[in-house]
């Protein structure tokens, strides 16, 4: 299957997630004040604070210490 087609942009490691954060942002002539970073983990958080990007966290059973101490916008699922 390709997934190219449905993607603008694959980064994985062993790129940094806050420099691919900033990759993307740069390549794509986005402003950081029209992206958000949707993402459940502390490094997603960590990427999006480093590229002053807003950060929406995505709740799982598996971030739960991160619920507890972030104040930002958490989501349970996209549905």
């Amino acid at each position: 299957m390709r997934l190219n087609i449905y993607y603008r942009h694959i980064i994985g490691a062993p790129t940094p997630k806050s420099q691919a954060v900033f990759d993307i942002v740069s390549r794509s002539s986005l402003l950081r004040e029209d992206c958000v970073f949707v993402g459940d983990s502390s490094s997603d958080l960590d990427a999006a604070t480093i590229n002053g990007i807003d950060f929406v966290l995505r709740k799982t059973d598996f971030n739960n210490s991160l619920q507890t101490s972030y104040s930002g916008l958490q989501l349970e699922n996209f549905l």
